[in-house]
């Protein structure tokens, strides 16, 4: 199965374009789309690798027997052996988050970020079904999140961050929703909340982020994120149909 996760800054419109696709369902049925406020993924942040294990002899959407989700529900509730399967990620994980202050549980907010987002690209990459997966807070945007809240000098941030970059999983594309920082600040005003901190500094991590995955050759695209959602459901459909 395909992985393929939406980069963006907060604002920028990744949810409700899935939404929008999800809905739509311009690729076919052949697919499926997580969003972070589906159940699933509220889920997973609780340790349950798969909800539809329930629904039939194989898991809803990934392939996975019921019986070794059962097993990995109760052998490994939390889903630990996800670090073991990616040790090498977590570990330049944990040297980020160490630079991160700890006040209001930031650290452990993040670490279940990654165990929650990491699960669900396993279970993707382990199921052998032809279709793909469409996530809207991925890996990628796991490494936002992280590197948006590290405390460290800047040369030493982005020296850490570009580690964890070169540990990520390389079977995945990564989909940049380029939107305009003055669309963000209005869709921000529009929903009477305050536009992101420090606009510039986040869109050039981002920036940082999304051009370090195209230097070390991970499969990477751009939207515009100016364009109305239909526009992108469109652009996005085209995409998936021509990576087959």
């Amino acid at each position: 199965m395909k992985y393929i996760e939406l980069l963006g800054l907060p604002g920028s419109g990744k949810t409700s374009l899935l939404r929008s696709f999800r809905r739509q369902g311009i690729a076919g049925q052949a697919g499926t789309t997580v969003l972070s406020e589906d159940l699933s993924m509220a889920l997973r942040r609780f340790g349950y690798r798969d909800v539809g294990f329930s629904r039939g002899p194989r898991s809803r959407g990934f392939g996975i027997l019921r019986a070794d989700v059962l097993r990995n529900h109760f052998h490994d509730g939390w889903q630990m052996g996800i670090f073991a399967e990616y040790p090498e990620l977590f570990s330049q994980v944990f040297l980020c988050l160490k630079t991160v202050r700890p006040e209001d549980r930031q650290r452990a907010i993040l670490l279940n970020y990654w165990r929650s987002r990491t699960s669900l690209y396993f279970d993707v990459n382990c199921s052998t079904s032809p279709s793909y997966c469409l996530v809207d807070e991925g890996l990628s945007q796991s490494v936002f999140s992280t590197m948006s809240r590290m405390s460290t000098r800047l040369d030493q941030k982005l020296k850490l961050v570009e580690s964890v970059l070169r540990c990520l999983p390389s079977e995945r594309t990564v989909v940049m929703l380029q939107t305009p920082s003055e669309l963000i600040e209005l869709r921000a005003q529009s929903r009477k909340k305050s536009s992101p901190k420090d606009l510039s500094r986040r869109i050039a991590e981002l920036d940082f982020i999304f051009q370090q995955q195209k230097k070390i050759g991970r499969d990477t695209i751009e939207l515009d994120g100016s364009l109305s959602i239909d526009e992108l459901c469109t652009e996005l459909g085209a995409f998936i149909n021509k990576a087959g």
